[in-house]
């Protein structure tokens, strides 16, 4: 009957994004245990490259008409200047009587969810558009400051943390998409 059939799909859903949402979490805790820092130097300068992004691309910030954007780069302000919440520690030296420090890859993936949280504050199209600029921008950054900042640990943490984030993406698009009405659909199942 359509109802059996209904409630078999409806049961094969939540069944799959269980499963979905079982694996992204694996993958999250891989990676959380994963041992890599980034150099101190490239984490400070990360609020500068991605305001030269905005600035390159014409786009301006206001606390008045971009505020989901602003308290993105209020979040990587303080990210450049290590203040991150508790669970981020700073990485001892990498060497024996070397001063070079830097931040754990767990504190800067920290730092992103925050401002993925924020991203999704953005209440009108100018903010929207500034905050997915940021978000690209400081995406970009980390994917360099990954492959070219290291300064000790594991060399598989950065693959530890894009299987992560892509299990994360796929997870969501495909269970909670508010682009059409199936997502809609979904989204109350």
């Amino acid at each position: 009957s359509p109802q059996d059939m209904g409630a078999t799909l409806i049961e094969r859903l939540r069944t799959d994004e269980a499963a979905a949402r079982a694996r992204k979490d694996a993958l999250y805790d891989q990676a959380g245990r994963a041992d890599a820092s980034v150099r101190l130097d490239a984490v400070q300068g990360v609020r500068n490259n991605v305001v030269s992004a905005l600035e390159d691309a014409g786009i301006v910030i206001d606390p008045q008409l971009t505020p989901a954007a602003n308290r993105m780069l209020d979040e990587l302000q303080r990210l450049s200047q290590l203040n991150i919440p508790n669970r981020a520690q700073i990485a001892r030296p990498a060497a024996q009587g070397d001063d070079l420090v830097g931040v754990t890859v767990q504190g800067i993936e920290q730092a992103r969810k925050r401002l993925v949280s924020l991203r999704s504050a953005a209440s009108n199209d100018s903010d929207r558009r500034a905050a997915r600029m940021v978000m690209d921008r400081f995406d970009q950054w980390q994917s360099d400051a990954f492959e070219n900042a290291l300064i000790a640990g594991d060399d598989a943490a950065l693959r530890a943390f894009r299987d992560a984030r892509a299990a994360n993406t796929q997870w969501r698009q495909r269970f909670f998409s508010d682009e059409n009405d199936a997502g809609r659909f979904i989204n109350r199942i």
